[in-house]
């Protein structure tokens, strides 16, 4: 996608799709034109006039990345597809970090989440019924100590959330799917190119399409509103083989994240590579 518009860390940690950035691809000559006396003007510093698409479509980006970053709340929902595999998340995360929503990464791994921002973040997860019937039913095949020790797992937390160890590949990990800067990526201040397309009706909003550069290579298109602050509304595309489609609501709207009652936490040893490997 265009400028890294989707480093959602969810997006990038679950699906292994990153976002690439590719540099403005230069015009070719115009017709008629010498080559020589344009490759002057370009030494010297004249620059092509910008066309009123892309004079619109960088203003309109370069708004709804701050509005995005700068949002008390917002709503994230992302579907990601690749080698077969869907991946899906609906987060509603606060600017300190705080979220809740649900995952949804196929079999064993679906459930609700809760994170809790801070120096140490904290991350929780309460499986499905169906998500856990189906851990059984995969340690089932290979029986003995695997099928024991899952079942008797499953069964500990069933109704109740699992919490994740802390560190890098544990609450850490989780904690930075919730930070509503990072939605945009890094660079999403780099708009140079971006193209505004007429306005469409997509779910019931109007919006103004956006484009990167034609020629770059870039295959996406960002999604603002047409009428009044251009928020980021959707961003559709394919990025590092994936199929990636992020959709943002609920700007402002409260969010209440609280930390699960202690009779619902089950917590296993920080030191196994899975909770439930099988």
């Amino acid at each position: 996608m265009r400028r890294a518009l989707i480093t959602g860390a969810f997006v990038v940690a679950l699906a292994g799709s990153g976002a690439a950035y590719h540099p403005v691809t230069p015009p070719a000559p115009e017709p008629g034109r010498h080559h020589l006396g344009r490759s002057a003007a370009t030494a010297v510093g004249v620059t092509p006039p910008k066309s009123a698409e892309q004079v619109r479509g960088e203003r309109l980006l370069t708004e709804a990345s701050k509005l995005l970053r700068d949002a008390d709340s917002v709503r994230m929902a992302a579907a990601v597809t690749k080698d077969g595999k869907r991946i899906r998340t609906d987060l509603r995360m606060d600017a300190d970090g705080n979220c809740v929503g649900t995952l949804d990464a196929g079999p064993g791994m679906r459930g609700d989440l809760v994170v809790l921002a801070g120096e140490k973040p904290e991350a929780y997860m309460r499986f499905t019924d169906a998500s856990l019937a189906e851990l059984r039913a995969m340690a089932e095949q290979k029986g003995g100590e695997t099928a024991a020790r899952i079942g008797e797992r499953t069964a500990l937390v069933r109704g109740k959330y699992v919490k994740s160890p802390p560190g890098p590949k544990g609450a850490d990990a989780v904690a930075k799917q919730c930070r509503i800067g990072e939605a945009m990526g890094a660079q999403a201040s780099a708009t140079a190119g971006t193209r505004a397309q007429p306005t469409v009706r997509r779910n019931g909003r109007s919006v103004v399409p956006l484009v990167p550069p034609a020629g770059s290579g870039d295959r996406g298109k960002a999604y603002v509103d047409a009428r009044g602050k251009p928020y980021l509304r959707s961003l559709q595309g394919v990025s590092g083989g994936a199929s990636v489609s992020v959709t943002f609501s609920e700007y402002g709207a409260p969010v209440s994240v609280r930390r699960p009652a202690p009779g619902l936490i089950v917590e296993f040893p920080a030191d196994e590579d899975s909770m439930f490997a099988v």
